[in-house]
Parts: structure tokens; sequence; C-alpha cells
């Protein structure tokens, strides 16, 4: 068990260094601080004392936790005036303390959890990028630069570059009241990327492929309301109303609320379910009682039921949502109501399934046809 900082970390007792010793604090990680010396039994037992302390054999040093405590506690127990320091730390403990700040201010102004998290992870990537410098020292220059490379070399699509520059401009601009610095910083061009959509015969085939009862209910109550992933593992069973046929999605993308079909067929599987699990909190729950069931373990399920009916296309969990959606409009739902049912702002994000939709597209006939059918008329006139 590890012991607190204050208690655990008196100095131990004064060494008389010799010329060969050494005391080093260097950044490991962007999140970690070493801790290499001159053996010492009692200062290996004040690492070991440390909260979430480690050891290196390779490289034959310690690490801990990159806070202000921690380094104060280290200061303490081996003494500065003997200690060489990297001047990453301080600046790195600069960066992190303004990702706090970040979150404290996203909470403040009501952002979602996804949203705060996504940004402080865009944050300290770009914290790791321009280390030894901390953000609040980061220019104009180190910001195209970074997202330069992220497009060069770690192949970010424009989707994602887009978030990191909405996390840089929200500390720039919100938090440091610097908007000249992402004042000219383009933002790149989204990729027109058609979504991958099941037949609808393809996604019978995948609930037959289920045979467990609570398995087919989650992939079934999913396609039939167009659900996000964290949308239906958060469900509870008062949000299902039967006699409506509807469910009721709380809290979704953008903090809105908003009510989608529930379907007859998976309001019998959902019965049949109840009564085998008869689950407590949450509609779909995991191992654990009481626990809501995980995306992780979701998204396994819906992989597991693609390779046993055999779908050779590349999908995933939200692939039953956009199926949803180019469905209804095939079936001549209004877009409109598509929209509301799938809770977008606007229609021009719903728009996209009119690219994918069968609709139209199957009415019209291929030049190569009606050349053919020239052909076979000339020729059997």
């Amino acid at each position: 068990m590890s012991i607190p900082y204050n208690l655990a970390l008196q100095r131990p007792p004064r060494m008389v260094l010799r010329e060969k010793d050494f005391i080093r604090f260097s950044l490991k990680q962007p999140d970690r601080i070493a801790v290499g010396f001159s053996y010492s039994e009692p200062w290996v037992r004040l690492l070991k004392g440390m909260r979430d302390s480690e050891w290196h054999p390779r490289e034959r040093l310690w690490s801990v936790p990159l806070t202000v405590e921690a380094l104060n506690a280290l200061r303490n127990g081996f003494g500065s005036e003997n200690v060489s320091i990297d001047p990453a730390i301080e600046s790195q403990l600069s960066s992190l303390s303004d990702i706090e700040a970040v979150r404290r201010e996203l909470r403040l102004a009501n952002y979602s959890h996804q949203t705060s998290k996504a940004y402080r992870s865009c944050l300290r990537i770009f914290a790791r990028h321009v280390c030894p410098k901390p953000l609040r020292d980061a220019t104009n220059a180190d910001i195209r630069s970074f997202l330069l490379h992220l497009m060069e070399h770690r192949e970010y699509a424009a989707a994602s570059i887009n978030q990191m520059i909405n996390a840089l401009r929200y500390l720039y601009v919100e938090l440091y009241r610097r908007p000249m610095v992402l004042g000219e910083i383009p933002r790149p061009k989204k990729e027109k990327k058609l979504p991958n959509v099941l037949s609808q015969s393809e996604v019978k085939r995948i609930f037959e492929a289920v045979k467990n009862v609570k398995h087919r209910a989650l992939l079934m109550v999913t396609y039939a309301g167009g659900l996000r992933l964290k949308e239906v593992v958060s469900l509870r069973f008062e949000d299902l109303d039967s006699d409506r046929n509807m469910t009721h999605i709380r809290g979704a993308k953008g903090r809105k609320d908003r009510y989608t079909l529930l379907g007859v067929a998976a309001l019998e599987v959902l019965r049949e379910y109840w009564k085998a699990y008869k689950p407590r909190n949450w509609l779909f729950e995991g191992n654990t009682a009481g626990k809501q069931l995980s995306k992780k373990t979701a998204e396994e399920v819906f992989a597991q039921a693609v390779q046993r009916a055999k779908i050779q296309k590349h999908v995933t969990f939200h692939s039953l949502r956009h199926s949803f959606a180019t469905h209804l409009l095939e079936a001549g739902v209004d877009i409109r109501y598509i929209q509301e049912l799938l809770g977008h702002s606007s229609t021009r994000t719903t728009e996209i399934y009119t690219h994918v939709s069968q609709l139209k597209v199957a009415q019209i006939r291929s030049p190569l046809d009606q050349i053919s059918k020239v052909n076979h008329e000339e020729n059997n006139p």
C-alpha cells in the first residue's frame, strides 16, 4: 500500500556525496519524472514509499507521476542542493496545470464530459510536441509545425485536425485571451467519405446470427432507433415508452434530449430479455450487477455477429445507425423527420444519407444498357 507523501518522505540521513555520485530528475514521459541516482538504500526506500513509483531495470532508474506534490517530495527527500533537475519538468508541470484549468472552465461552461476529455487529450499531445517549452510560450509557428506534423507524419484525418484546432482555440482564446495566436491557422477541408451501410437483409442476418437474447436485444434496439453506441449503453428501462413505441434518449451529443423509434419487434425481444436477466439499474448491464455494459463489449458483440453472419463489408457498431437512417430514407420518410430521430442539429448532416440511398439511384439506367437496347433492336427488327 502506498504511503502519503507527507508521511513517507522524510529526508534520509544526510549522505556525504562522493565525486562519482549523482542525483538527476528528468522527464521520462510527458507525465512521469525519471529519478536516477547512485545506489543508496535509504533513497531506494524513499522511492518505494512514493505513490505509484516504478523501477525500470533496463534503464536503472525510478519514475514517479509528474505532479507538483511528487516533485516537492523528491526535493525534500534528496536535498535540492545535490540534485540536477531537467528544466523540462517545470515546463511540463506548467502545461499540465493549464490543461487542468481548461477542464475546470469547460465544466463551468457545461461542456459534455466527452468534449472535455477530447480537448484535454489534444492539449496533452501538443504539450508533448512543444516540450520543454510550456504551452503559454507556444507561438503561431509552433502550432503550424505541430498541425503539419500530425497531417504528414501521423496521418491525422481532417476531422481530428479540426478537433485539435478547437482545443487549441479554447486554450489560447478562452483561457489565455490570445486570439492572434490562432488567427491565421487554416482549417483542413473535411474528406467527403460516405458511411458503410448494411442492406436490410444483412441486418436481418446479423440479428439471426446472435443467439444470446441480451446481445440480440442490444443490437435490435440500436438499429430500431438509430442510436449511437454511448446512447444505447446508457439506456435505463424508464427510457422506454412501450405505449408510444418510443425510446427517450437523454443527454445525447450536444447535451440534447430526443425521442426516437423503439419498434414492436425490439420490444418483444426486450420482454424476453427482461424475463431472462432482470437487470436492475441499466437496460443493458455488464457482468457486474448494477454496472452498465461497456462500449468495448458492445462493439465486440457486433463484430462477432457480423463475422457469424459472414458479412464481408467493413462495418462498425455505428453502421447500424447509418443503416437505420438510409433505410428510412429509402422507405420515403421525409429527411426532416430522420434528422429529428437522429438528433442532428441541421439537415445538412443528415443529407449524407442521400448519397448512399438506393431509392433514386436504382431508378436510373446505365447508358450501357441504353446502347445495348438500341443494338438489340437494330439487330432484331
